[in-house]
């Protein structure tokens, strides 16, 4: 997952990534509302009205059951490092919701090209949450109080060292994100289980007993200048893996039992601008890919 690191913090002590924001200047909320994840009613994005500049290609469920309830959730993710301006985002990422969208909760987890915030065009491990859609509550990683911190090692704002080659060897990350049974906590590991650390559930309003809704996929946001970054690989997504930014081994948590592959049958797709970005997906493959699907394009003149 990560490369080139140190060896690590003292006891007692975590990384906690140097972010290249001018703190004095910048109302670090406002920063964060860069990313809502608000969704509306009936899983219809409120695009126009809350979130000018953004765009979404992602698989979500469709379960609106408030007794179905999601406590994990994983996936594997194609690292790409797509070409963005200082004021534009790019992302790949999983959501986990609840609540009703004034009050929406929200943990996002994946990875991003964010130069406003890095100061850097790295594709780097990136997080968020929020309590109630962005008004008030939320930030990116450890920006505010939050996000607990407790890997000596690896943290939340890490740069990933390699990146998936066009026509060549695919690299990849795979976030997981679970409701703890014994403290409510909600807890984040990567690849082979290293756990980076925990949101309390004392943050959340909506999310104490598990998440109704889910999403997968790549969202950007556009500069002043009205223009939309790439997103994934930069290619409109086809069947080539090689080519195209992938999702695989969408797998879900239900109950604190195993982690089970989620079914096409509970997927829909949204995209709210196909002339710039699109999203395929190939149902259950098996093998390493198990439920996947690939998505992303050229961004461009998308309008808000």
């Amino acid at each position: 997952m990560f490369g080139g690191q140190s060896k690590g913090c003292p006891a007692g002590k975590v990384p906690i990534q140097r972010n290249k924001v001018d703190y004095e200047q910048t109302d670090l909320r406002s920063l964060s509302k860069l990313h809502l994840g608000l969704f509306g009613k009936n899983n219809i994005h409120p695009l126009t009205s809350t979130e000018l500049g953004a765009h979404y290609a992602t698989v979500q469920s469709t379960k609106s059951n408030p007794n179905y309830l999601y406590t994990g959730a994983s996936t594997i993710i194609d690292l790409q490092n797509p070409e963005v301006k200082m004021l534009q985002i790019s992302k790949a990422q999983m959501w986990l919701e609840d609540g009703p969208p004034a009050e929406r909760n929200s943990i996002q987890v994946g990875w991003a090209v964010h130069p406003r915030i890095y100061g850097d065009n790295q594709t780097r491990v990136t997080a968020y949450w929020t309590a109630d859609a962005s008004k008030n509550t939320g930030c990116y990683n450890t920006m505010c109080p939050g996000f607990v911190q407790v890997h000596p090692i690896y943290h939340l704002g890490q740069r990933y060292p390699k990146i998936s080659i066009r026509d060549g060897i695919q690299y990849i990350t795979q976030p997981f994100v679970f409701k703890d049974k014994a403290t409510g906590n909600w807890w984040l590991s990567f690849d082979n289980n290293v756990t980076i650390g925990y949101w309390p559930k004392e943050i959340f309003t909506h999310l104490d007993k598990g998440a109704s809704f889910l999403q997968f996929g790549g969202w950007t946001y556009n500069s002043p200048d009205g223009l939309s970054p790439p997103m994934g690989s930069s290619l409109f997504p086809d069947n080539h893996y090689k080519r195209s930014c992938f999702f695989a081994q969408l797998k879900v948590m239900v109950g604190g039992g195993q982690l089970i592959d989620m079914q096409e049958a509970d997927l829909d797709l949204f995209v709210d601008n196909t002339a710039c970005y699109d999203v395929k997906t190939f149902g259950y493959q098996g093998g390493e890919l198990g439920e996947t699907f690939t998505f992303g394009g050229p961004g461009g003149n998308c309008g808000n």
